[in-house]
């Protein structure tokens, strides 16, 4: 669910030269979480909670951060990020209510400021005109937003990237638009074959697939049968598997050191709206 756009039908009065400042400051209040803003989600179904959840399994399986330790850039960008997000023995929605709000939360909200919009200064306005001081650091829409309750308030008649700017301690990658990314899906087949792989073992990759996926137990009996043998929707399973399980590691690695959701090698990322879809795209 997107952010709804702001009107001055949303006001419980009508905005004026008066009461400009206060009503700027009650439609973008300093605190505010931007992709809760934005989304209109809450916290737990944003990016956050992924964020959270990314950096939690990095903690679960030392051998990741281990990897990452030993680059020295690496390894300071992970403990710093370590310190801003503190303890993670609980869930998101507890962290979060705990104190980790204030971690993502902007303390300086950009907003359309009026140079020339005191009382006195009216025969200035009719002179010269409104006078704005319009930040560059916030999205075309925004600005345009702010800019209508500006023509609202003094009128006489009737996407930079987001996070690119923000202010808040622990920060997203910044991107123009976030595909509909299937994270916890691609966390469930990093979780499965991490500690596989980190044991010298070789994965069962459609397995791996099959069991994150959410297969009965029948279905994934009949895949197993005939192991050896050339089995197309197998193959198919195994593949994905891989790529999903690289795509995540490149997610869990940057997330450690305070990069998330950062994916270098896949501009096209993984797009489904859950674990069924993700499911059908290889066994409908």
């Amino acid at each position: 669910m997107a952010r709804k756009k702001l009107s001055t039908k949303d006001l419980a009065e009508p905005i004026t030269a008066e009461n400009f400042d206060q009503t700027m400051q009650a439609l973008y209040p300093d605190g505010l979480h931007k992709e809760v803003y934005w989304t209109g989600e809450v916290p737990g179904q944003t990016l956050y909670r992924w964020f959270y959840d990314y950096v939690r399994a990095a903690r679960e399986i030392s051998t990741v951060r281990d990897d990452i330790a030993i680059d020295p850039d690496r390894a300071e960008a992970m403990a710093d990020t370590d310190r801003l997000w503190g303890d993670l023995s609980t869930d998101f929605d507890s962290w979060w209510a705990a104190g980790g709000a204030q971690l993502f939360s902007e303390h300086d909200i950009p907003r359309v400021k009026v140079l020339n919009g005191r009382p006195d200064q009216e025969p200035t306005r009719r002179e010269v005109g409104l006078l704005v001081a319009i930040p560059l650091h916030v999205s075309r829409d925004i600005l345009l937003e702010q800019l209508n309750f500006v023509l609202a308030a003094y009128h006489p008649a009737d996407a930079l990237r987001r996070h690119e700017y923000s202010t808040a301690a622990i920060k997203l990658f910044p991107r123009e638009r976030y595909p509909a990314t299937d994270y916890e899906f691609l966390l469930k087949i990093w979780r499965a074959a991490r500690p596989i792989n980190d044991r010298g073992e070789q994965v069962k990759w459609w397995r791996v697939y099959a069991e994150a996926a959410g297969l009965d137990k029948a279905t994934i009996a009949h895949l197993e049968q005939n192991a050896h043998a050339d089995n197309p929707t197998r193959d198919r399973m195994s593949r994905a598997a891989k790529k999903l399980y690289k795509q995540a590691e490149r997610l869990i690695r940057n997330a450690v050191i305070g990069q998330f959701p950062r994916d270098e090698e896949i501009e096209r990322e993984l797009r489904c709206v859950g674990i069924g879809s993700a499911c059908d795209q290889i066994y409908p």
